[in-house]
């Protein structure tokens, strides 16, 4: 081991004194100004260079003052006469010009200060500090239409704040939302740089106390697989935590691969919902597409402007029949039942008791719920029209393009084809792969697949 002599050690843990931030350097100037000052004050008295008044030299005390005079206030110089000595005069300068010096360091030292603090804060690194707050992780297309509608949502709240925590630049990403008109005056926007996988990123946004935590699939040119994998790994660092709350979190996350379902509700329990976007996107899409105005009552329902879904406790209507919390809302529409167990029931039979832990599914504006009324309503019979006698006939189905959710939406259209129909996907594909493509898709008695290789954009 080499030695090291007394002047490098000293030299190291100056260099460590130094490395502790402004506070350390202010200390070390303040304790050598206070040396300096007391030195020359000193050196003043003793050897009787301080001016004698009345015929009586200065006290230590005096001399000490007047030497903080001169350091602090560099027009007290001015004030110093040569009669009484050259020496005198030269101390009084030295401490006028280290007075000078020390105003400048300790302005530096506050200047640098508050830049790196004000980096600091723009990197977007401190805490958030908030209660029952919405968090989002992950930065992707999507986010725009998240927060627009936690806008709709809390409009009847007083304040609601979203923090996001993204891999993006803090600076960057309320740029980015702020260029949507008004997006940034509904909602209060927190932004956080850090990674959704570190737990010291996420405890930046304060998980345990936020109402929910939404986790965003990345915006990547991956397969779904790999943007899966992130949103596990998501959920698995947010649940996996000392400091996770008693009640669990409500985590609300984007899956694209089915197959990747099962890894994923095995990670969140009961802490997360996980939603796979594609399939849903597909059925809502084939389900538009075979009636019209649907697309309407989707958007209607699925969305905070208007009316929306809700889960409302049964209250008075626990352990009665369905047909009283049916038609006992005014302002309310009833659709169903969610049990106990999480499982859902949508229009049940009139006659069905609502057990005590059952949730009635309502379609209201807003989720402060009217009481239950006194004198229900009850159904007109003459405004019940009998269908018409026609059935369900073959029919004709265009699909234009081809992308990664076109088989899901040939299997979901399937269901709901009658014998003798027929569909044909017309997309911008080499005439060997639509060949595969054909050849590809499971024989079936009811309807038959034709694709044909064509430019959907061109007439």
């Amino acid at each position: 081991m080499p030695d090291h002599s007394r002047r490098d050690l000293l030299r190291y843990r100056f260099d460590q004194a130094m490395s502790r931030g402004p506070s350390a350097l202010v200390g070390w100037l303040l304790a050598v100004t206070l040396a300096v000052v007391l030195l020359l004050g000193a050196l003043v008295e003793l050897i009787h260079l301080a001016p004698v008044q009345d015929g009586h030299a200065p006290a230590l005390g005096a001399s000490l003052w007047t030497s903080v005079l001169h350091f602090l206030d560099n027009g007290n110089i001015s004030n110093d006469s040569t009669s009484a000595g050259w020496g005198y005069v030269g101390v009084m300068l030295l401490l006028t010009l280290s007075g000078i010096v020390f105003g400048g360091a300790v302005t530096g030292i506050i200047t640098n200060g508050l830049a790196s603090r004000l980096d600091t804060l723009r990197r977007g690194r401190s805490a958030v500090v908030e209660q029952g707050h919405v968090v989002i992780l992950g930065w992707s297309p999507q986010i725009f239409a998240v927060i627009a509608e936690l806008a709709e949502a809390g409009e009847n709240q007083r304040d609601t704040c979203v923090v996001i925590l993204a891999e993006r630049d803090k600076v960057d990403m309320e740029l980015d939302l702020r260029a949507r008109p008004g997006l940034d005056r509904r909602v209060r926007l927190v932004c956080r740089t850090g990674t959704p996988l570190e737990r010291s990123d996420l405890s930046l946004v304060s998980p345990r106390t936020a109402r929910a935590i939404i986790v965003l699939s990345p915006d990547s040119t991956a397969g779904g697989t790999g943007r899966d994998a992130q949103v596990i790994k998501t959920v698995l660092a947010l649940v996996n935590t000392a400091d996770r709350p008693p009640a669990g979190y409500r985590i609300v996350a984007e899956i694209h691969e089915e197959h990747n379902l099962e890894a994923a509700r095995l990670v969140g329990g009961q802490d997360a919902t996980f939603v796979r976007s594609s399939d849903l996107m597909a059925k809502i899409t084939v389900q538009t597409c075979r009636q019209s105005g649907l697309s309407t009552v989707y958007s209607e329902l699925l969305s905070f402007a208007g009316s929306e879904l809700y889960f409302a406790p049964a209250g008075e209507v626990a352990g009665q029949p369905f047909r009283r919390a049916l038609f006992g809302f005014e302002a309310q529409t009833v659709i169903g039942l969610r049990h106990e167990g999480g499982e859902v029931t949508l229009n049940p039979d009139s006659e069905r008791l609502v057990a005590a832990g059952d949730q009635l599914i309502v379609i209201a504006e807003d989720d402060v719920f009217a009481p239950l009324s006194a004198s229900p309503a009850r159904p007109d019979p003459a405004l019940i029209v009998a269908a018409s006698g026609l059935g369900p006939l073959p029919e004709r189905t265009l699909i234009l393009g081809w992308n990664a959710q076109a088989q899901m939406i040939l299997s979901e259209l399937g269901t709901y084809q009658m014998p003798g129909s027929v569909i044909t996907v017309a997309a911008n594909l080499p005439l060997e792969q639509c060949q595969v493509l054909e050849a590809s898709q499971p024989v079936s008695q009811t309807f038959s697949v034709t694709f044909r290789a064509a430019d959907p954009t061109s007439r």
